[in-house]
């Protein structure tokens, strides 16, 4: 069973992804906008709501805003940490390898989003969607590597033959 791919852990690793990335965003998204109407710019905001061209132009500038930015690309970052240290826990071997599946999967829906429904990127600059894209594996990768140090070998004193 060593450095085998299982396909359990790959898929709820990836379903764990997508949800945690949503709701990281979907919090800190509903923060942002829950500040904007509190803001100065709050009266303005809720009459956006009424206009649709008034609604479209206002989620734009705060889609494109550097906060939401930040937030975007970390949810998405934090997401992919969290279902590839899930895929580690639940691959019965070769945690990083799994999480590596995972984080392909991930970085294709990434890519499917994008060319599929183009409209759901189009708020932001296109650098964020690039970034956002780039950093999948990687954070994937990091949440499998997290969870095989959790797993590998001490290195006590009384384990080092194990390495001899």
């Amino acid at each position: 069973m060593e450095g085998q791919l299982s396909f359990k852990a790959i898929v709820v690793g990836f379903i764990v992804d997508v949800f945690a990335t949503q709701t990281i965003g979907g919090v800190a998204g509903g923060m942002m906008v829950a500040n904007t109407m509190r803001g100065p710019g709050g009266p303005a905001a809720m009459n956006a709501l009424a206009n649709p061209a008034a609604m479209t132009q206002q989620m734009t500038a705060m889609m494109s805003s550097p906060a939401m930015i930040v937030a975007t690309i970390a949810s998405g970052v934090l997401g992919s940490i969290i279902g590839g240290y899930v895929t580690g826990v639940l691959a019965p071997s070769a945690e990083i390898k799994n999480a590596a599946v995972m984080g392909v999967l991930g970085l294709a829906l990434g890519v499917l989003t994008v060319v599929l429904a183009p409209g759901l990127s189009a708020m932001m600059p296109s650098w964020v969607t690039f970034i956002s894209c780039a950093l999948t594996l990687p954070a994937a990768l990091c949440g499998g590597a997290l969870r095989s140090m959790k797993t590998a070998p001490s290195h006590s004193p009384e384990n080092l033959d194990r390495f001899q």
